[in-house]
């Protein structure tokens, strides 16, 4: 607006110079030159914003080229990857009936010995998974808890008898009460495998003289204890017992004791049970 008015007055400045006095001329000339100048600066200005445009087509057109051909390497890298993909199916279906033929022939023509043992693998992790509680025989067979351990309430236990049950009248634990701390016996209450573990802190055996004692269940004797006075012993045992049978520990020569209160304890526990033979399904 500001340059259309300037212009004008330019203009009207020129049309009547006639009249105008000498100073008046300086002042036309001047305008002259502004308009010159302004004119001028419309030119360059012009030459500048078409070199602009051009710069900007021109990247423009640049980048619509880059775009395309990016689009394009993607395209061939999804073919690509689907005819690799296909490939590795083809070789994985391959590879799965190689395994399945390979085993129907290694199952036709293994030995009876390698037969035997994998019968004795599989029954072994058939009674991994009875022992979690899982279904036994068609119905569902839960686990008996089993586990006791006792000691003795008094510090020292002495003069004790030929075949002389020894006491453990401190029950620390005593999970599903299968141990009697009144006769220092336990009664297995189903069939199963139990495992048994026993210390004994010997006293009043004379000089050269050994302590004697031994596991005794239904009156057969397992794994003996053999120590001289002051000294302790240890024994475990894992055996295979019936609902009732009795598993005590029992002295064997007379008059030689015992220290209690926790020196000489005994303990013992249900590994697994076995499960009923002749279970009907559905009862």
């Amino acid at each position: 607006m500001f340059r259309l008015l300037v212009l004008s007055t330019i203009l009207f400045l020129s049309e009547n110079v006639y009249s105008l006095s000498t100073k008046d001329v300086y002042m036309k000339d001047m305008f002259e030159t502004l308009k010159n100048m302004i004119v001028a600066g419309d030119a360059a200005n012009e030459g500048r914003v078409a070199a602009l445009e051009a710069m900007l087509k021109e990247r423009q057109e640049t980048s619509e080229l880059e775009i395309s051909a990016l689009q394009q390497k993607i395209k061939n890298l999804e073919s690509d990857f689907k005819a690799k993909e296909l490939a590795m199916q083809d070789e994985i279906n391959t590879l799965r009936s190689t395994i399945e033929s390979k085993a129907d022939d290694d199952s036709s023509e293994q030995p009876v010995d390698d037969r035997i043992v994998d019968d004795q693998k599989r029954e072994v992790l058939s009674r991994q998974i009875k022992r979690q509680g899982i279904i036994r025989n068609g119905r569902e067979f839960p686990e008996t808890e089993v586990a006791f351990y006792a000691t003795h309430k008094v510090a020292q236990v002495h003069h004790l008898g030929n075949n002389q049950v020894l006491p453990f009248q401190l029950i620390v634990t005593n999970i599903g009460n299968a141990f009697n701390n009144n006769t220092g016996s336990f009664v297995a209450p189903v069939d199963g495998t139990y495992v048994f573990h026993a210390t004994i802190l010997a006293i009043d055996t004379a000089s050269g003289a050994h302590f004697r004692a031994h596991f005794d269940i239904n009156g057969s004797s397992y794994s003996v204890f053999y120590i001289t006075s002051y000294d302790q012993s240890s024994q475990m045992l894992v055996i295979d017992l019936k609902a009732g049978d009795t598993v005590t520990i029992r002295n064997d020569y007379t008059d030689f004791g015992v220290y209690g209160n926790h020196h000489t304890t005994f303990s013992g526990f249900l590994l697994y049970e076995h499960s009923p033979v002749g279970t009907v399904v559905g009862k």
